[in-house]
């Protein structure tokens, strides 16, 4: 049955204060940023329509005890662009023989509801600046109409509505719209007066216009039925799910990854939290794709991704042991001395590991096979196009393989073939491209310190380059120098603070300068060659004899990459 009805913002956002409108579990998360909000408030104080609410009246009937809802957030931290940081939802049964159980879900309109809530009811933050905690803001409305800029081209607002951090100044034209739910201005036969105490500290000038705001914001929130909403009743939790996601193909379209969590909460109450619960620590940024697209690698088909009743009950059976193998690849990552972190934003390269370790027990024996599908997929980009495919190319080779995984069964998958031409490119790759950084990395996978930020350096400085040619060098092997200096065998990756120090000396310089053992640190760390037997090695590192130094160094790489493709970084 549906009904629709109209009641004051005043009436809908106090009812959330109480609980006693929640959402269902199946509901997507807070995602509106500071701006978005400001002009939803400055929308209403122009009288334009905000569109219509859905609402699920909840009864004993059609809702069980397994259904699982959540209550609105009450604060939440915006990141220093103004984006939505992940909010964190607290989940609630309905207890029916409770008097003040909830009443109401929200099924559409819940975007909306909690950016209105958060700005008169909760609390909101920005989050932390280096070495100090999360810092309060509010949001507040300018009184004086000439302190307004309606000139600047990104200003699409008629009325002063922002958020401010500066919440410890106080100024008599900056009114903070939180206090407008004190009971003063609720109360119809108060509110003149304390309208009226506001502005006696505004300039006379304004004093009209400030009158004139503060009104429509009383009116906005207390007296005008603003929120109009269609009330669906006798549904059972399916039902609204479906609702649901019919009502959200409108707007901002739903991904893929949303419309799969709305499916799976329908069997599976605590998918949210449980899945928060594994994205922790390297896990942090990576997200509910990560885990849905290696869910379907593992318990069903990473082509059609499809998501079922069977799929959902098999996943949420089985989700302590996929919990406890991504704890596993966390832990062979630490042996490798690879910070998972770094694919957060790359994660299909893990999935396959993933699927390895979670059907082999003894996945050590396989770390060759494992490093060597890592590398290869890195540097050779295996990712860049078909995804979907590549993934199921692994799938049926670590499935055939009995869950094994060797160098020369990756050898098998013509992609991720080693080439001579293959490793000639890499060593082809110019300084600042992800492909140089992705190479240095993992060529000094052994020797990166944690703790440490590093960068992609030159060997022979930059700045020399740009200098006049060595004498002795001819007009073409300068030409042939400066081409090739921004290279893989003229860089390595090195701490920021021993970047800092070495500064843009000349090479032979700076690494003859050094005392022995960090000598011989950078020879190591940075393969750099040795000298040929009885040449001056004052005359083998300047830059006059740069071309012999570019070709002997590439030979070690070219050797050093060969391991690292094989799995045997060294």
């Amino acid at each position: 049955m549906m009904v629709t009805e109209h009641k004051t913002l005043f009436e809908v956002l106090n009812d959330i204060d109480k609980r006693k409108y929640v959402m269902p579990a199946f509901q997507r998360e807070y995602v509106w940023e500071l701006d978005r909000i400001e002009k939803l408030w400055d929308s209403i104080l122009q009288g334009y329509p905000f569109s219509t609410f859905l609402f699920w009246e909840l009864d004993s009937e059609h809702v069980s005890p397994t259904n699982f809802f959540y209550t609105f957030i009450k604060e939440c931290c915006f990141k220093k662009n103004g984006d939505t940081k992940k909010p964190q939802y607290d989940t609630c049964n309905i207890d029916f023989c409770a008097e003040d159980h909830p009443t109401i879900a929200v099924l559409d309109g819940q975007q909306r509801l909690t950016s209105l809530y958060l700005s008169l009811f909760g609390r909101t933050y920005k989050e932390p600046r280096r070495g100090s905690s999360r810092y309060p803001i509010k949001l507040y409305i300018e009184l004086d109409q000439s302190k307004i800029d309606e000139t600047t081209a990104f200003n699409t607002k008629k009325y002063g509505v922002y958020f401010s951090e500066n919440v410890a100044i106080s100024s008599p034209t900056r009114f903070e719209i939180q206090r407008i739910i004190n009971k003063e201005f609720a109360d119809k036969n108060t509110r003149k007066q304390a309208i009226e105490n506001i502005v006696n500290n505004v300039p006379q000038r304004q004093q009209d216009y400030a009158t004139k705001i503060l009104t429509r914001l009383c009116e906005a929130i207390y007296d005008e039925p603003l929120v109009v909403y269609t009330k669906v009743s006798e549904l059972m939790q399916d039902d609204a799910l479906e609702m649901f996601v019919r009502f959200n193909s409108g707007g901002k379209k739903l991904t893929k990854a949303e419309i799969s969590m709305s499916i799976l909460e329908a069997f599976w109450n605590d998918v949210k939290r449980d899945f928060n619960s594994v994205l922790v620590d390297k896990y942090t940024n990576f997200g509910t794709d990560f885990i849905l697209r290696t869910a379907h690698m593992i318990y069903g088909d990473v082509i059609k991704s499809n998501i079922d009743q069977t799929f959902a009950l098999t996943f949420k059976a089985n989700f302590p042991k996929f919990k406890k193998v991504l704890k596993q690849t966390e832990e062979l990552f630490s042996m490798m001395k690879y910070d998972l972190a770094k694919f957060s934003s790359k994660w299909n390269v893990i999935i396959p590991i993933i699927y390895l370790i979670y059907f082999n027990e003894k996945y050590i024996e396989c770390a060759e096979g494992l490093f060597a599908y890592l590398f290869r997929s890195i540097l050779f980009n295996f990712y860049a196009s078909g995804t979907t495919g590549k993934l199921k190319i692994m799938h049926d080779l670590i499935y055939n393989c009995n869950y094994n995984l060797t160098p020369a069964m990756v050898e098998t998958v013509q992609d991720l073939m080693v080439t001579k031409a293959k490793i000639d490119d890499l060593l082809y790759a110019e300084k600042g491209s992800t492909t140089a950084g992705n190479i240095l990395y993992c060529l000094g996978i052994n020797n990166i310190q944690p703790g440490f930020d590093y960068e992609q350096d030159h060997i022979h400085p930059d700045a020399r380059f740009s200098r006049e040619r060595p004498v002795g060098m001819s007009e073409g092997d300068w030409i042939k120098a400066r081409n090739s200096h921004n290279k893989i065998p003229n860089l390595q990756y090195l701490r920021s603070d021993e970047n800092e120090s070495k500064g843009e000396q000349d090479f032979n310089t700076y690494y003859l300068s050094l005392n022995p053992v960090d000598k011989e640190k950078m020879r190591k760390e940075g393969f750099i060659p040795d000298p040929p037997q009885g040449m001056d090695p004052t005359l083998y590192y300047s830059i006059k004899n740069y071309l012999q130094f570019y070709e002997d160094r590439t030979a070690i790489l070219q050797e050093k990459l060969q391991e690292l493709l094989n799995g045997t970084p060294s």
